[in-house]
C-alpha cells in the first residue's frame, strides 16, 4: 500500500510538473510572439522617423540652396562692376586734379624738370 501510495504520488507529481512546463512554454511562446511583434513595429516606426527626418533634410536643403541662388544673384545684380567703378573713380581723381590745380593756378608746364 505505501508502495503504491509512493507511485500515485510520483505520477501525480510527475503530472503537475508535466502541465507547469507545458504552461511554462506556452507562456514563453506567447512572450517571444510578442517580443517579436514589438521588434518589428519599433524598427517600423525608426524607418518611418528616419524617411521624415530624410525627406525634412531635402526640403530644407533645396529652401537654403534656392535662398542662396536668390542672394547671389541679388548681391551679383547691385554690386558694381569694377571697371565701372575704376572708370568712375579716375573720373572724379581727373576733375579734382584739375580743380585743385585751377584753385591754386597751377599749370601742367610750370613743372620743371631738374
Amino acid at each position: 500500500a505505501e508502495k503504491s501510495m509512493r507511485t500515485q504520488t510520483a505520477r501525480e507529481s510527475s503530472r503537475e510538473i508535466k502541465e507547469m512546463a507545458k504552461k511554462i512554454s506556452g507562456d514563453v511562446g506567447r512572450l517571444e510572439d510578442r517580443q517579436n511583434k514589438d521588434a518589428r513595429e519599433t524598427r517600423q516606426q525608426l524607418l518611418d522617423l528616419t524617411k521624415n527626418l530624410s525627406q525634412e533634410i531635402s526640403n530644407k536643403h533645396s529652401e537654403i540652396s534656392k535662398s542662396l541662388k536668390l542672394a547671389v544673384k541679388e548681391l551679383n545684380n547691385d554690386k558694381v562692376a569694377r571697371s565701372t567703378l575704376s572708370e568712375i573713380l579716375l573720373e572724379v581723381a581727373l576733375r579734382t586734379s584739375d580743380e585743385m590745380a585751377k584753385k591754386i593756378n597751377f599749370e601742367a608746364g610750370d613743372v620743371k624738370n631738374d
